[in-house]
């Protein structure tokens, strides 16, 4: 269904990333209502954890927020979880929108992870992770085109772009309240270790069955780029 293209290998070496796979997913009776007190649970223990936050403590900090600063620097850009986050710090109410991407937004808030989500059945499999040349183009949220720099990680289908770290998801293969099968793809960058991707699969999991209780994943691994050893790409 996915696959690392090689020319991930020579630039991002050693870079994981988390695939969540679900089919047929359906909210279960009350599983809103439960989500929501979940949620509030949830963000007081988030807002506990960050009462001292400062960011440019936390970004040079944080096993996880160093490495995607890092690379968001890279590009002139601020890391949007860190936004998210900031909005919530701040009173910001958590939105109350469609299960599947309350959860992945949940879940980004608690791992700090940087999350995608797509549905499947809008994709054109398989996908492909690969490292964009610069120039190419797809339409992101609100179908405004996006022009993709050189050097970005990037998910592709077999016609077109879907992803981007720096600019986000296009808006053809978007979750929308119709959507059951689901691919939730954790980006990773260079730095960040495999036990945060595979710690945040079981996070976004836990989050799925509080609306879902009896779901069970058709696939929920974690796949990286290659290593180099002794100056040859392994």
């Amino acid at each position: 269904m996915i696959e690392i293209h090689p020319n991930m290998n020579n630039q991002y070496q050693n870079t994981f990333f988390g695939i969540l796979v679900l089919q047929n997913f359906h909210e279960q009776p009350g599983g809103k209502e439960a989500f929501h007190r979940f949620t509030y649970d949830e963000l007081e223990s988030i807002r506990s954890s960050h009462s001292n936050y400062d960011r440019k403590v936390f970004c040079e900090t944080d096993e996880v927020v160093k490495p995607y600063a890092r690379y968001y620097k890279k590009f002139k850009k601020t890391y949007h979880v860190l936004l998210q986050l900031e909005s919530i710090l701040n009173g910001k109410d958590f939105p109350d929108t469609i299960p599947l991407v309350q959860v992945l937004f949940m879940a980004e808030l608690k791992t700090s992870l940087l999350i995608a989500g797509h549905d499947l059945k809008k994709c054109h499999l398989p996908l492909t992770i690969k490292m964009s040349q610069g120039g190419e183009t797809y339409s992101g949220a609100g179908s405004h085109s996006i022009v993709l720099k050189p050097k970005d990680i990037c998910l592709k289908d077999q016609k077109m772009y879907i992803l981007s770290i720096i600019y986000g998801q296009d808006d053809t293969t978007r979750i929308t309240k119709e959507t059951k099968d689901v691919l939730f793809l954790i980006d990773g960058v260079p730095g960040l270790d495999k036990y945060h991707i595979e710690k945040g699969l079981e996070t976004l999991l836990r989050y799925v069955r509080v609306f879902a209780p009896d779901t069970v994943p058709i696939d929920m691994r974690v796949i990286g780029t290659s290593a180099m050893q002794g100056g040859e790409n392994q």
